[in-house]
C-alpha cells in the first residue's frame, strides 16, 4: 500500500497519528472504510441515539468527501448495534436521511459492545466507478459445483475422487 491510498479526512489526523488505522484506504476500483462512531471531537460517544447515528453518518460523509465520493457511490453498508432491536427504526431513519434508492446491500449486526461506548458503528464499502472486470458467480451455501474440466465443462464425481 502507498501512503497516497490512505484517505484521512480533516478532523480525523489525531485517530490516524494515534491509533494507527487508517478512516478509509483506495484498493483499485473500491473504497475500503473503517468502521465510524457517533462521538463527537473529543471521541466520546453522543448519549442520544439518533443524534449518535446522525454523527456517525457526517463522519462517513466526510471520509466519502476526502475520497472525491458521496453517499451515491455506496454499495454496501455494514453497521454493529449494541441494542439493535431496540434502536433499529431510530437508525433506519436517520439512514434514510443520508441513502437513497437505488439503496446500497445493507447488512446489520448486533454486539455486545463497540471500541467506545455507544450503540452504532458504520462501515462501509465504496466503488470508485471503475466496472467490475468479471461477472462473480455466487454459490448457494452447502452446493460446490465439483471441479471443473478444461473449457469450463463440469466432471462428474466418481468413487475414485473419494469422499466429499
Amino acid at each position: 500500500m502507498k501512503k497516497s491510498d490512505v484517505v484521512v479526512p480533516k478532523g480525523m489526523e489525531m485517530a490516524y497519528e494515534q491509533f494507527h488505522f487508517a478512516p478509509a484506504v483506495r484498493t483499485g476500483r473500491w473504497l475500503r472504510c473503517s468502521g465510524q462512531l457517533g462521538t463527537d471531537e473529543n471521541f466520546a460517544a453522543i448519549a442520544e441515539p439518533e443524534a449518535q447515528f446522525a454523527q456517525a453518518f457526517e463522519h462517513v460523509k466526510s471520509v466519502l468527501a476526502a475520497a472525491k465520493l458521496d453517499f451515491g457511490d455506496v454499495v454496501e453498508l455494514t453497521t454493529f448495534h449494541v441494542g439493535l432491536r431496540e434502536h433499529l427504526g431510530t437508525f433506519v431513519a436517520v439512514k434514510d436521511r443520508y441513502l437513497e434508492a437505488p439503496y446500497p446491500a445493507w447488512t446489520a449486526i448486533g454486539v455486545v459492545e463497540l471500541a467506545v461506548p455507544g450503540a452504532v458503528m458504520i462501515q462501509r464499502v465504496r466503488h470508485l466507478g471503475q466496472p467490475h472486470p468479471r461477472p462473480i458467480a455466487v454459490q448457494p451455501v452447502g452446493q460446490h459445483p465439483g471441479p471443473r474440466r478444461p473449457g469450463g465443462r463440469r466432471r462428474r464425481r466418481s468413487r475414485r475422487d473419494g469422499p466429499r
